[in-house]
């Protein structure tokens, strides 16, 4: 392939088109976050909602043949080519939107999603918990473009073996969701098979507490870690990327939002997602962390076992009981009362321990499968874009391996 150079400015127009501040509230779009976009495709289905429902960032207008690339927490790697009707569809000012007019669609649209274009989108951020870059900088990196016919050529080629990698990477993710299926069936089958005069309200047999509003003024490169919601996922606290710390010497805290290890945490800022809301329990190597605002510490009374209140938390049920609950336009979120109204089988508390010990060794075995799955996925993850990045720098033929 030769290799001609271009910055992207030259061959594609950047932000092209937003709604304007006078448009009609009642105006149903289909709005796209940053949170529903990986890298090259769609995690979440855009959200249906009026103008005037939909958060302030809801502006960018889209076209066949765009691709977004994420400008904020650019570590995400967010890029999505659009595909399907673009009528209605409207996304996050968190996105460049990049329509071409020099290039291939489809090449610009694979070559939007190489390491080479986005380790210089990387590169190019400033911030550290935050990281973002402007349009101007995304439009400054230059990208190869070779002949028409080679864009051409080069598109045809990646949509066809990528479609292979592709049908099996969502093979293995629909095992994981069938697993998630099996475990819920269980896990309702256990829980409520209870005689209803023993449900009762969370608020009896929980203790809550809300996160702390630190200022942010206060926040350091070191210190005591802060644990926010952008570290919780469903299942574990990923420590590994929008850590933000403070410093005890600078600024004074209750010691009330100092977390144990065994706590239970729950997201209280944009809960739904697909695997359901992020929990996940302290562990010693999390420690010391702090409580923060939309973030819930619960903990057990007398009267509770936490391990037999976390299936609970855990279950489709809870997720159906707080999904109208969710309120909020910029920031939807719970709130610790709609938590705590939620009624469930409270038996015993040696029988919850009993449930609790069965079903958490089910779980383990669940759990597993579950993480071979997920290795298999990052290996063909990662195997997809390394040929994209070989192919569309030219530094690789396509390999006809099998899959």
């Amino acid at each position: 392939m030769t290799k001609n150079w271009a910055r992207l400015k030259h061959v594609a127009e950047i932000n092209r088109e937003s709604l304007p501040d006078n448009t009609d509230p009642q105006l149903k779009i289909r709005y796209i976050d940053i949170s529903s976009v990986g890298q090259g495709r769609l995690v979440a289905e855009p959200a249906a909602v009026t103008f005037s429902d939909a958060p302030a960032r809801a502006r960018r207008l889209v076209a066949q043949g765009d691709t977004i690339v994420s400008t904020v927490r650019t570590y995400l790697r967010a890029v999505w080519p659009v595909q399907g009707s673009t009528d209605d569809l409207v996304v996050s000012t968190g996105f460049a939107v990049v329509s071409p007019h020099s290039v291939v669609p489809r090449y610009l649209a694979w070559y939007l999603q190489t390491d080479t274009f986005l380790d210089q989108v990387t590169a190019r951020s400033v911030g550290v918990s935050y990281p973002a870059i402007d349009a101007g900088s995304i439009g400054d990196i230059g990208i190869v473009i070779p002949s028409e016919a080679e864009q051409r050529q080069i598109a045809h080629l990646l949509d066809s073996e990528t479609f292979r990698l592709d049908a099996l990477i969502a093979r293995k993710r629909r095992l994981i969701e069938l697993l998630r299926e099996r475990w819920q069936a269980e896990l309702t089958a256990s829980l409520y098979d209870f005689n209803p005069a023993q449900s009762s309200s969370l608020r009896h047999v929980i203790d809550i507490l809300p996160g702390y509003a630190f200022p942010s003024s206060e926040f350091t490169d070191q210190g005591v870690r802060l644990l926010r919601g952008a570290n919780i996922a469903p299942g574990e606290l990923r420590w590994d990327r929008e850590v933000v710390y403070l410093d005890p010497d600078r600024q004074t805290y209750p010691q009330e939002f100092e977390l144990a290890e065994g706590d239970v945490v729950l997201g209280m800022d944009r809960p739904m997602i697909e695997s359901g809301l992020r929990i996940a329990t302290v562990a010693a190597s999390d420690l010391p962390c702090l409580l923060v605002q939309r973030v819930a510490r619960i903990r057990s009374t007398e009267y509770s076992d936490l391990k037999y209140i976390r299936l609970l938390l855990d279950s489709d049920a809870f997720v159906a009981h707080l999904s109208p609950a969710v309120t909020g336009v910029s920031v939807p979120h719970i709130s610790a009362d709609q938590i705590l109204a939620f009624r469930a089988p409270i038996p015993k508390l040696e029988t919850q321990r009993t449930i609790a010990n069965k079903l958490n060794k089910k779980l383990g075995k669940n759990s597993t499968l579950r993480d071979r799955l997920k290795a298999q996925i990052a290996l063909l993850v990662e195997r997809r874009q390394a040929l994209v990045t070989a192919v569309m720098t030219g530094d690789s033929p396509i390999p006809r391996s099998p899959v």
